[in-house]
């Protein structure tokens, strides 16, 4: 932080850049919502950055893909990577904040609290760094700065990438901030890093009844019960134990009053793996446990994996370059 502290305007750019992440915490839009994000984004890459406005171009409706361009009068080797572009998200999830000590707490029905307002300042940061270091880039070289909607629900960046913002580059770069490590230092790693991700849904029906008459009922209740217990098996007994699985059910709704069997039940979570073999085997068997889970109580289901996203995977010759970098 010295060090960048010494290039001129980059202590004054980096609390205009924490001031900004304030404000998008507090501001929280998500779900290809995020129309105030992109302008006090657009207005914070003009006035802190300085990067001209014709070098910013709005995509996939919210997002923003940021062109800085190197000015120095010499040719690059042919051998050297001449475009990479930088990602961060700028999303929050739909929840309230239950944070009222904070003092740019959100205010909205979103807020940021996978931390993509501190991944957006950051890049924002970055752009005022690069921006002011541009005269040493050659001039056949650009750096992309991409400013993605959409991350939560995994329909941003394929947007993005139909719109054309991975045109001509060669590399791309992200992060994502996380408690596991001490504040400054970075986690680097080749090859599969961030699992990939599918949605689920289970939708039990059966038959409603008073809860006097239980023996009357087919209980999604219970059927919804014994699905949450038996598909623990999927990761104990059907994935080998070497492969990283995590399959996690988060939301179980049924019924509307506490005196009736209610007719239906739903059920949702997530799969997440690095190997498309498992995720095939995993969800043909948890079709399976889901069946013999609610047959024993008269019930049906319907078993839906959506949004599936492969893993990440880094290659391993930039994170080694990556690592010699921030040694």
């Amino acid at each position: 932080m010295e060090e960048l502290a010494s290039i001129p305007g980059m202590s004054d750019a980096l609390k205009k850049c924490i001031e900004f992440r304030h404000w998008m915490h507090k501001h929280a839009e998500g779900e290809r919502k995020e129309f105030n994000t992109q302008r006090h984004l657009t207005k914070a890459l003009i006035d802190v950055a300085k990067i001209d406005a014709s070098a910013i171009k709005p995509c996939a409706g919210t997002g923003l893909v940021v062109d800085i361009r190197g000015t120095k009068n010499i040719q690059s080797k042919k051998e050297v990577i001449k475009s990479i572009a930088l990602r961060a998200d700028i999303d929050g999830l739909k929840m309230k904040e239950d944070n009222a000590g904070l003092e740019y707490a959100s205010i909205t029905e979103y807020a940021h609290m996978c931390g993509h307002d501190g991944h957006s300042a950051t890049l924002l940061f970055a752009a005022c760094l690069i921006q002011s270091q541009r005269h040493l880039l050659p001039k056949d070289t650009i750096v992309r700065l991409l400013f993605q909607p959409d991350e939560e629900t995994l329909g941003g960046a394929e947007l993005m990438i139909k719109e054309g913002c991975l045109n001509g580059i060669q590399e791309v770069y992200g992060f994502h901030n996380t408690d596991l490590f001490a504040a400054g230092l970075v986690g680097l790693k080749s090859g599969p890093i961030m699992q990939s991700i599918a949605d689920i849904v289970i939708r039990v029906k059966g038959k409603g009844a008073h809860s006097s008459c239980p023996t009357m009922a087919k209980d999604v209740i219970s059927a919804g019960a014994a699905i949450v217990q038996n598909l623990h098996l999927v990761q104990s007994r059907h994935v080998p134990s070497h492969e990283n699985f995590c399959l996690t059910i988060t939301k179980f709704h049924g019924g509307d009053c506490n005196n009736v069997f209610p007719d239906d039940a739903t059920l949702e979570g997530t799969i997440r793996c690095f190997s498309n073999e498992v995720y095939q085997n995993a969800t043909a068997k948890i079709r399976e446990i889901v069946k013999e889970s609610v047959s024993m109580l008269g019930c049906t289901a319907e078993v839906e994996f959506n949004a599936y996203r492969p893993a990440v995977v880094n290659h391993a010759k930039q994170t080694e370059d990556v690592r010699q970098l921030v040694k």
